[in-house]
């Protein structure tokens, strides 16, 4: 399920209130923000809110923010003064950021592109199992008639991309998923993603990279914050920068 089809908006509230950049805004603005993120939940592409071209031909001319207020001034229970400080306010921190004629939220959109990864993944596993399904019944008709032809072996050490760093097989994901709940890989694979952009390491396999500290990291987190480390159900599904 693409996620602006959930009904809920993806927020960790841990991050969310101890973000730098959003604590130097006012409370205006945070509540504009809060309001904002709804709004680019249900928009297509995910974690963006576009100037719409009979906008842009009304107010053409003026500074982009300034557009993007006469805009939004139409769905919030703001006057377009408030929300144009808001903005200058969000982007000025760096918490949004203007790309053409899109308002952008950095960590929405990229959550989007790990969903799309992650969907790709599912379908290929999916795929996978289904061709191995075959491939049995295959077998039991060649066991009834030897002439018959065995097929190919399907390839289930394939690694694919979680994250711009991170590989797994499709079973190694898996794994994660089943011993600690999808929020709970998910959180793992950002914690690995995270910890190799920032030093440049490598491994030789992501997975038992995670298996040997990063799960002991992630248990830290869960404690820190309160929480059961054996159920990946009741931790809040992503976070927010």
């Amino acid at each position: 399920m693409a996620l602006r089809d959930q009904p809920c908006l993806p927020l960790n509230v841990q991050d969310f209130l101890n973000d730098e950049k959003l604590l130097e805004c006012s409370a205006s603005a945070t509540g504009i923000y809060i309001r904002l993120m709804c709004m680019m939940h249900k928009s297509d592409p995910y974690g963006k809110i576009a100037i719409k071209s009979r906008d842009i031909s009304l107010f053409g001319g003026i500074e982009p923010l300034e557009q993007f207020a006469s805009q939004l001034v139409r769905h919030m229970p703001y006057d377009k003064k408030e929300i144009l400080n808001a903005l200058k306010e969000l982007v000025g921190e760096g918490v949004l950021y203007v790309e053409g004629n899109y308002l952008c939220q950095k960590r929405m959109i990229r959550d989007s592109e790990i969903s799309e990864k992650r969907a790709e993944a599912g379908r290929r596993g999916s795929s996978i199992t289904n061709k191995r399904f075959a491939a049995t019944n295959d077998a039991a008709n060649e066991t009834a008639n030897p002439s018959a032809k065995a097929p190919a072996k399907p390839k289930s050490d394939v690694k694919h991309k979680y994250t711009d760093t991170v590989k797994m097989t499709d079973a190694e994901y898996s794994k994660l998923v089943e011993e600690y709940g999808e929020a709970g890989a998910k959180r793992m694979v950002e914690l690995l993603d995270n910890y190799k952009a920032a030093t440049g390491r490598s491994y030789k396999s992501d997975y038992r990279a995670i298996l040997n500290w990063v799960v002991d990291k992630y248990k830290d987190e869960l404690r820190k914050s309160g929480k059961e480390s054996s159920s990946g159900t009741n931790q809040v599904n992503d976070l927010w920068k």
